[in-house]
């Protein structure tokens, strides 16, 4: 696999993973919300709110 292809698939899963964030009855968006969450920890920031 190269290059293209690892940031082909990685485009596709984020882009299905804003889709499914649109739809309301889906309370998480898999890939983003993983990532999202693991910056959040390396980070150490908390949720606003």
């Amino acid at each position: 696999m190269d290059i293209t292809t690892i940031s082909m698939i990685l485009a596709a899963a984020l882009a299905a993973s804003e889709v499914l964030s649109m739809i309301p009855a889906v309370k998480s968006n898999g890939v983003f919300q993983v990532i999202w969450n693991v910056l959040k920890m390396i980070t150490g920031r908390k949720r606003r709110g």
